[in-house]
């Protein structure tokens, strides 16, 4: 593994060890209107969780266990591809987490009375998971759709453009002409 350049192995370049540890080789990095990272997290959990603890909520571990690594799968692989530069993995994220979330809510209420208290809150845990997941993919998709991931807010985030432009030009027109009566800087 790559000791990031500084040659120390203390780790910053992605690897396996910033993973363990928390650390990037950039910072704390924050994106406007992109939630990925925390889409990321929560879809690596439910799949651990799906993995893990499938033995306990599983009412015929045999005939699901397949079914449980395909979803796990895919999920992981999604929260693998989350960049703030594709759409489409976004999009393909928010169809996982929904589709998750409706197998493994309708899996825990409908086995409710048949199933131990345990595979019940498990299964409900995992919708949870997803549902989260769903939620974050859903507010990025949107800021792609809108065209607002990277982008910060700003004050006259709901004028017109008629009006941004206005206020520009008159801002322009300031700097140009400071020699006009009326300008705020004439006086001093």
């Amino acid at each position: 593994m790559s000791d990031g350049g500084d040659g120390g192995g203390g780790g910053g370049d992605g690897g396996l060890a910033d993973f363990f540890w928390g650390t990037t080789n950039t910072g704390p990095r924050h994106i406007p209107h992109y939630y990925g990272d925390s889409v990321r997290q929560l879809l690596l959990g439910a799949a651990a969780l799906m993995l893990i603890f499938s033995p306990l909520y599983s009412d015929v571990l045999r005939q699901q266990f397949p079914f449980i690594i395909i979803g796990a799968l895919l999920a992981a692989a999604f929260a693998a591809l989350m960049n703030p530069r594709d759409k489409w993995v976004v999009l393909g994220s928010a169809i996982v987490s929904g589709t998750g979330l409706v197998i493994y809510a309708m899996w825990g209420m409908y086995g409710y009375q048949n199933v131990e208290p345990v595979a019940f809150m498990l299964r409900v845990l995992v919708a949870v998971i997803f549902l989260f997941a769903f939620y974050f993919s859903m507010k990025t998709l949107r800021a792609f759709m809108l065209r607002q991931i990277g982008k910060r807010e700003t004050m006259d985030e709901f004028e017109d453009d008629e009006v941004k432009a206005e206020q520009a030009q008159l801002e322009r027109d300031e700097r140009r002409h400071p020699e006009h009566p009326d300008h705020p800087l004439r006086g001093q």
